[in-house]
């Protein structure tokens, strides 16, 4: 898909001295399954979920397709918070906001919170008597290191990220005479996937941002 997209837009046969990549993803483990594949297995989750608060635990932006996924396979609107459902009314279309989501709590049991207070949040809410599961797509399940999914804590491998093989794909399909990753804490594991391509990223200086 990755090389698909390059080969059918602007980037196609063109000469790059240097890319910058955001390279979060850059080490093998990070060998997510394709969106799709990861939505339908979280749809068939929540579809037997009847009755069941399910929080959802995801950062500012991003990944409203999967949300409506959920909340269709959950026969539920999903409720987001006022500042988030502003944000979607820019991006998304109008008759989809009304049908699938909503600002309102007590209008759907698929709840939208901050991935770092997902666990409090379940904990208040069994505290509470109330039967709730979590869901936390993102592609840090992967890691090494990564917590351990609970029983009312389930992790899916869903990133909008480039995978370390797009990532690789895409930098070897670009050629670029070098490679920078803005994530410095990736630098390693960039220089590994790059070699002799890769130099040090440094960031503009403020005064030179608007030239």
């Amino acid at each position: 898909d990755t090389l698909k997209m390059i080969q059918n837009s602007a980037l196609n046969a063109q000469k790059f001295d240097h890319v910058y990549l955001d390279a979060s993803f850059c080490s093998p483990e990070y060998a997510f399954p394709p969106r799709s594949e990861v939505t339908r297995t979280i749809c068939h989750a929540v579809s037997g979920m009847d009755e069941i608060t399910i929080l959802v635990a995801i950062d500012t932006l991003g990944k409203e397709e999967l949300l409506l996924a959920i909340g269709i396979a959950a026969n539920s609107l999903v409720v987001v918070d006022e500042a988030r459902f502003s944000r979607m009314q820019l991006y998304m279309e109008e008759n989809i906001m009304k049908q699938h989501f909503t600002v309102d709590p007590s209008k759907g049991r698929v709840l939208v919170v901050p991935r770092r207070n997902v666990s409090e949040r379940l904990d208040a809410l069994h505290g509470l008597g109330v039967a709730a599961v979590g869901i936390l797509p993102t592609g840090w399940t992967m890691a090494a290191s990564a917590t351990p999914a609970s029983p009312t804590l389930l992790t899916f491998p869903y990133s909008l990220h480039c995978s370390y093989a797009e990532l690789v794909a895409f930098v070897s399909y670009l050629d670029p005479v070098s490679v920078s990753t803005t994530v410095p804490r990736t630098q390693e594991n960039v220089v590994r996937a790059f070699g002799e391509r890769v130099r040090e990223f440094t960031p503009i200086a403020q005064d030179e941002a608007s030239v």
